[in-house]
């Protein structure tokens, strides 16, 4: 959530989507208050709220909040965004084509390998990290996620070339 790209791309006729924490930090003109289980199909595109929490680090991500990561559905590809969570039972019942997990550490994934396991919940054949350098892992973090990945047969795209002045952010 950061207001200035949210600034970025707010059009008199944009209507935003997400939990309500959102809308206390930035205004909108049009908004929709979504939480696990929400679905809508806008343009051809097909968006499905899925539950984003921590059980262990409950105190950043607390479930009863019902924060939201998001499946998003384009020309048939499963996209799967986990949102600030950690590995959580209902990621087993994702079936996606590409998924979007964040590696944390501090605030959402408790390790390296808890991440890898969230990414073989997900059934993905491709997954892209997020949540590394910026506050959170680093980058050789990054690598050494999509390393495991690799180990598991699966294809990760990692953003490896930075600005001089960038740390890798989500």
């Amino acid at each position: 959530l950061n207001t200035d790209s949210i600034k970025n791309v707010m059009k008199e006729n944009t209507v935003f989507y997400g939990p309500v924490e959102c809308f206390k930090i930035f205004r909108t003109k049009k908004h929709n208050i979504v939480q696990p289980g929400f679905k809508a199909e806008i343009s051809g595109i097909s968006i499905i709220a899925v539950p984003a929490y921590n059980i262990v680090k409950n105190q950043f991500h607390a479930k009863e909040k019902k924060w939201v990561g998001y499946i998003i559905i384009v020309n048939g590809i499963k996209i799967y965004i986990a949102g600030d969570t950690e590995r959580i039972p209902e990621m087993a019942s994702i079936n996606s084509d590409i998924s979007i997990l964040p590696l944390g550490q501090t605030y959402t994934m408790g390790s390296l390998g808890e991440a890898v396991l969230a990414a073989v919940d997900t059934k993905a054949k491709v997954i892209i990290p997020y949540h590394y350098g910026g506050g959170e892992g680093t980058l050789e973090d990054a690598k050494k996620f999509c390393s495991l990945i690799k180990q598991k047969g699966l294809k990760c795209i990692l953003k490896q070339k930075l600005a001089s002045n960038q740390e890798p952010v989500h």
